[in-house]
């Protein structure tokens, strides 16, 4: 059996799922320790006949051509692309939101912190400023500097993708002529 996985070029896990045994079962039943059930040795035995078959009728398998193949890859290639380009426009978009976002608070903090050294604490109603410039400051914490260079570094880890994807098109365009 353990030729017929080789011959196949499968794991013992994939043959295990074709035949429908656990990988440790199949080890086992390779080592000639133990036996298959009745139903994974019909479902090797068939494995093993289209095996034979596949070996005389090697002349009548369907390749496809290599353009199709390519065809294919670029396709997989402009889809990468265009997801890549998309994502690092969302999270531009994301990002430019962040900073507008963390400026106004940042104005509005200022704002406070000015009343706050200005005013006396009699002056306004118990503990007012005090909540405003927490409540900011909780604000600001969902579109502090650290977060905006963690977006920052998934827009370039998705420009990233989207340039090595343009490349391996690039490649596989020149490989054709």
């Amino acid at each position: 059996m353990k030729a017929l996985r080789k011959e196949l070029q499968l794991t013992q896990r994939q043959l295990s799922m074709l035949i429908g045994v656990s990988q440790p079962l199949l080890a086992l039943y390779e080592r000639e320790l133990r036996q298959l059930p009745a139903e994974a040795s019909h479902k090797l035995s068939e494995l093993q006949l289209l095996l034979q078959q596949a070996s005389l009728h090697k002349k009548e398998l369907r390749i496809p051509p290599q353009k199709a193949v390519r065809d294919k890859v670029d396709a997989l290639l402009k889809k990468h692309q265009r997801r890549a380009n998309h994502t690092a426009l969302r999270l531009g978009r994301e990002l430019e939101q962040l900073q507008e976002r963390y400026n106004k608070l940042l104005q509005r903090l200022t704002v406070i912190q000015t009343l706050m050294q200005k005013t006396e604490r009699a002056t306004h109603p118990e503990g007012l400023l005090e909540n405003m410039e927490m409540e900011a400051l909780n604000e600001m914490a969902h579109c502090c500097p650290e977060k905006q260079a963690l977006l920052q570094y998934r827009i370039s880890l998705s420009n990233a993708w989207q340039q090595l994807a343009r490349e391996a098109y690039t490649g596989v365009r020149e490989e054709e002529e």
